[in-house]
């Protein structure tokens, strides 16, 4: 059914196919990658492990355009070799964007949690303008955090 097929496919035909695979997985990245970011937690993970999964694959039709493409004859090899190498910048940016959505909390102080959670070295409650008495900021602090000492020093 399916062999018969692929056998009477030419090399520009495969191309074409796995060019129309690219162009549909990469849509469906792009928008993995869109749903993390407004994520969090283990539906966040989730998404993202998708989405990187997705990407190997991608990155694997790349490999076998370029392999194909290769293959052609010398006018045709030429265009489709630049195709490839926008496909492989396209996926570039795709893996540029998955690592910042990786890092984006979409809720300011769900990303205040996230990086304060569980460490007894780091403020218990946020503090408003009206309680900034130094005792009470000096209570609520063991000692300053690595993270804080780093940026302010780096901001100096």
């Amino acid at each position: 059914p399916f062999f018969p097929r692929i056998c009477a496919m030419s090399g520009d035909q495969f191309f074409d196919t796995y060019e129309e695979e690219f162009l549909r997985a990469a849509r469906v990245i792009d928008q993995k990658i869109r749903r993390a970011t407004e994520l969090t937690g283990e539906a966040k993970k989730s998404v993202i492990a998708e989405a990187e999964r997705a990407l190997e694959d991608v990155d694997r039709l790349v490999r076998q355009m370029g392999l194909e493409a290769r293959s052609m004859a010398p006018p045709l090899r030429h265009q489709l070799l630049n195709k490839v190498k926008v496909y492989e910048q396209d996926t570039a940016r795709l893996k540029t964007d998955l690592r910042n959505a990786r890092a984006v909390m979409p809720d300011p102080v769900a990303a205040r949690e996230q990086l304060f959670q569980g460490s007894p070295d780091y403020p218990v409650r946020t503090l408003s303008l009206w309680e900034g008495h130094p005792a009470r900021v000096h209570a609520l602090f063991r000692k300053p955090p690595v993270a804080f000492l780093l940026t302010y020093c780096t901001l100096c």
